[in-house]
């Protein structure tokens, strides 16, 4: 199941990974919290036959095998002043897989 399960995001009609609000807020202590704060809205695949399943333990071994997380943003639409894009996403993704493999 693990390799037909590629795309993760979260559930449909949501958006986000709230990781940004938590910043603002000051409602966290640890990296940590972050990273789980990411993989707790993003463990819903989508793929020909997911159309949104919650799999947490497929995402969490997935998390296991990354050596590096490099952001990709495919639009014009988006400027160094989108930083939520890059903490929030790129960066509760880092953490997330910090976590699971357990080294940075």
């Amino acid at each position: 199941m693990c390799s037909r399960a590629r795309l993760f995001s979260n559930l449909a009609g949501n958006f986000g990974s709230l990781v940004n609000d938590r910043v603002v807020d000051g409602n966290w202590e640890s990296g940590e919290e972050l990273g789980d704060a990411w993989q707790e809205r993003n463990v819903f695949s989508y793929g020909r036959q997911d159309q949104g399943q919650a799999r947490p333990k497929v995402l969490q071994e997935l998390l296991k095998g990354y050596d590096r997380i490099v952001p990709e943003i495919d639009s014009v639409e988006y400027g160094l002043t989108d930083i939520q894009e890059y903490y929030a996403n790129t960066g509760g993704l880092k953490l997330a897989a910090e976590k699971q493999r357990g080294k940075k």
